[in-house]
């Protein structure tokens, strides 16, 4: 009866997917062709077509978020929203770049067990004693807090 159930939650999902991929489109176009309210400029109304746009196509999950998200980078110049150089200018402060860095370096530990190989070999060097474990968890948090350290100097310089 599980399985059942979540085939056919599956089956709904693709469904209200493939809905929202056609409906995020067709929800904007309905928003831009709106009488314009009177205190209400034509920039700010495709702006609120795209953040219905966005905002269907997250809650559903039609595409990746990442997809999702890149959408104003596309629709603000074609809709005479903002220019390409302001909407990009979002896209790349620096500190997008440092947290995209950590995240990169995060993941790349996760995917090839470097935080469970450092805790090996921490714990096979330390021995049995309470007091070598503990020395090496302080040597290795001091030895990956050192990496971390000189890449954001690295990265820091650079943007800056």
């Amino acid at each position: 009866m599980t399985d059942e159930l979540a085939t056919c939650m599956t089956e709904i999902k693709k469904i209200i997917q493939s809905g929202a991929l056609i409906t995020g489109p067709l929800l904007a176009g309905a928003v831009l062709a709106l009488p314009l309210p009177a205190d209400l400029s034509q920039p700010a109304l495709a702006v609120a077509a795209v953040a219905l746009w966005m905002a269907l196509w997250w809650m559903t999950e039609t595409v990746s978020l990442a997809v999702t998200a890149l959408l104003p980078l596309v629709l603000f110049p074609t809709l005479g929203i903002a220019s390409i150089e302001t909407t990009a200018t979002a896209y790349a402060h620096p500190l997008i770049f440092l947290f995209l860095g950590g995240f990169l370096m995060a993941r790349s530990m996760q995917r090839w067990g470097l935080s469970r190989r450092i805790a090996l070999s921490t714990m096979r060097l330390s021995a049995d004693r309470p007091t070598g474990i503990i020395a090496g968890i302080m040597a290795a948090t001091a030895f990956l807090r050192g990496h971390f350290r000189a890449f954001l100097d690295i990265t820091l310089k650079s943007a800056g």
